[in-house]
Formats: C-alpha cells, structure tokens, sequence
C-alpha cells in the first residue's frame, strides 16, 4: 500500500496543484496519529484528504469529530477492503480518485456514533469480527478479502457451539430482542468485507438510520448451513435472523470484543450506537447504486488549502 502511495504522490500533487489547491502532505507516524494532527491543525485548510484504508478513513473520522466536521472529508482508497470507498463508488485508482475530489462538490452524509468514538460504516460483534484486525498486512496483501474468510473459517469452534455466540440484550427504537448471537453488526454501507451479503436492501447514506443484523445461535451444522445459504441468497426471513432500522441502538451484553471499521473497538459490556444526520460533509461522486438526493455545500472558486 505505502509503494502504491508513493509511486503517485507526486502525480496526485501536481494534479490537486493544476486545480488551485495548495497542499500539504502529512504521512502519518503511529496509530492514531490522523486524529490528532488533524485535531490540531484541520481548522486551518478547506479540505481533508485521507489516503489509505477503512484504518486511516476511521481515524479521520474521529480527527474531525473534535473539530465538529467544519472541513469536508476526501478520501482515495488504498486498502485491502475499502468497504466505505466502495458504498460511496470512489475510485480505486488513485489518480481517478484525485480527479474525483478536484471536480466535485461535498455532500452531506450520516456518521454514527459507538460510545464515544465515531466510526464510517460497521460495528460489529461475535464470530469472525475479530478476523480484521488480527489478519497479518502480508497476508491480507497476498490474498486481498480472501485472507479474511480463510481466518475466519479458523475461528468456528465446531464442537462446542456455545463459544460462537454472544449473549445479549439488544434493543432500538421500536423493538428489543435477546438471546446467543452468532454475529451482530450495526452498519450504514453498502458492502461489508467487500461483499453485499449481509446488508439490507436499501440502506441509504442520509437517512438518519443504521441497519442492524443479528444472526442468532445455531445448534448444530445444518442450522449453521441453513443461515449460510440465508445469507448466501440475502434470505433474511428465517427465525434465525433479526433486522431492523433505527437511528439508535444499546446493546448491554458479557464482556465482549467488538470491531469498528475493521479496526479493534474494545471489550465492552455495555455500548450505545447512534446516528448524527448529515453530519459528514463527503467529497464523493453522484451515486447510481443508491436513490438519494444530496444537498451540497457550496464551495468559493479561491485557492482552496489541503
């Protein structure tokens, strides 16, 4: 990822030049460090434009949250998964994405809220979730997604099936449900692991609502095939399932790992999940596999600063 990065850092520069930008490059040095740089200093340019993966999108999310979103958001993909550059059809050439940012205007998106921490489309428990951020860089950059799958089939406890799951006590706007869950994702994406498998229809980007999976328990192989060709064949009417929408959910369970943005999110025994409207203001193309209608901010024709 870096080599791809700096075979076109100085195409992508003089490209955003051409365009009247004035840029600063700023490679970051340790986890966490987005957040903190831009922190400090995001209130001082017109634009944000990250470089990287689902990683490095998370982290500038939450570097914006402490300056209340004032700067519009760029992002040009350069990860294993990019699961939010995917929903938001951003290009996966680098240059393409540049060309991207330069021409179009931000529109305002959702972001959620876990706990305290911001997050761009997933939170997520219970088999497999932990698969992200334990999968080597080496492996996800020889085998791309399939690294994830192939780690996560090593996680299933077959014998014991009570290990799968996680006990808990979910409940939204308009409903609550309880018992062992095999999987549990609150998202607002279109691909989660680079496949549409397991999002609802019709998910939008400024609705003012999550979706939430639950996958219950299964106790023996054929129920867990069962809810592998449910989710196979994005089948979700079985008793095995719970989906629903709602602009918040809290989910009070055992102490629990979770992952946000394919990024570890803590052990945790209690968590709230919200949604903040149109908060995110996302330079992105005009989507066509999804029906919104966007406002977008108006943007002067002066010198804009990165």
């Amino acid at each position: 990822m870096l080599e791809k990065i700096r075979n076109s850092l100085a195409d992508l520069i003089e490209m955003f030049s051409e365009n009247d930008y004035q840029v600063t490059v700023y490679p970051t040095k340790a986890p966490l460090d987005a957040i903190q740089y831009i922190e400090k200093n995001g209130t001082q340019v017109d634009e944000i434009v990250v470089c990287g993966g689902d990683g490095i999108l998370h982290e500038a999310l939450n570097g914006l949250g402490k300056i209340d979103f004032q700067v519009p958001l760029g992002c040009i993909p350069c990860g294993t998964v990019n699961d939010f550059a995917n929903s938001h059809e951003i290009p996966f050439d680098l240059m393409a994405a540049g060309k991207m940012i330069c021409e179009q205007q931000p529109v305002s998106v959702d972001v959620a809220k876990f706990n305290d921490e911001y997050f761009s489309y997933i939170a997520a428990c219970g088999i497999s979730t932990q698969v992200p951020y334990t999968t080597s860089q080496t492996d996800k950059k020889m085998f791309g997604p399939l690294a994830y799958i192939v780690k996560g089939l090593n996680v299933v406890d077959f014998t014991h099936w009570e290990n799968n799951c996680v006990t808990m006590n979910v409940s939204w706007e308009k409903g609550s449900a309880e018992g062992d869950f095999l999987f549990a994702s609150f998202s607002n994406t279109l691909y989660i692991g680079s496949v549409d498998s397991l999002v609802m229809d019709g998910a939008r980007f400024n609705d003012g609502l999550l979706e939430g999976l639950l996958i219950r328990r299964p106790m023996n192989l054929l129920e867990l095939h069962q809810i592998a060709q449910g989710i196979l064949k994005k089948d979700f009417s079985s008793d095995f399932f719970v989906q629903v929408r709602s602009p918040w959910f809290e989910i009070e369970s055992e102490p629990t790992d979770w992952t946000l943005d394919g990024e570890f999110g803590g052990n945790l025994e209690y968590v709230k999940i919200q949604t903040y409207p149109n908060k995110l203001k996302l330079i992105r193309p005009p989507l066509q596999k999804e029906s919104e209608k966007n406002p977008t901010f108006t943007q002067n024709d002066e010198m804009k600063s990165l």
